[in-house]
């Protein structure tokens, strides 16, 4: 299982928000939860309806949470 954090700006819509995914299943060495480096570098634009930047964010997270779960069970590098 998987949560996806998410850090909206003040500038919201202007700025995209920062989204972070962290594994409820998987630590690291230290007994902490692996979590990604926040990530900001998915599809944005402020012009759109919100409805486009909802399904923007899904589309980019459904691949980015396989990706990430992927790198958990094989051992995701963890550096906190």
């Amino acid at each position: 299982m998987l949560q996806v954090h998410f850090v909206i700006p003040l500038q919201f819509p202007k700025q995209q928000p920062i989204l972070t995914l962290q594994s409820c299943q998987h630590c690291n060495s230290q007994g902490i939860p692996i979590t990604s480096p926040p990530r900001n570098s998915y599809p944005w634009s402020p012009r759109w309806e919100v409805t486009e930047m909802v399904e923007r964010i899904y589309d980019y997270l459904a691949d980015e949470c396989q990706n990430f779960k992927k790198l958990c069970s094989d051992g995701f590098p963890q550096a906190k």
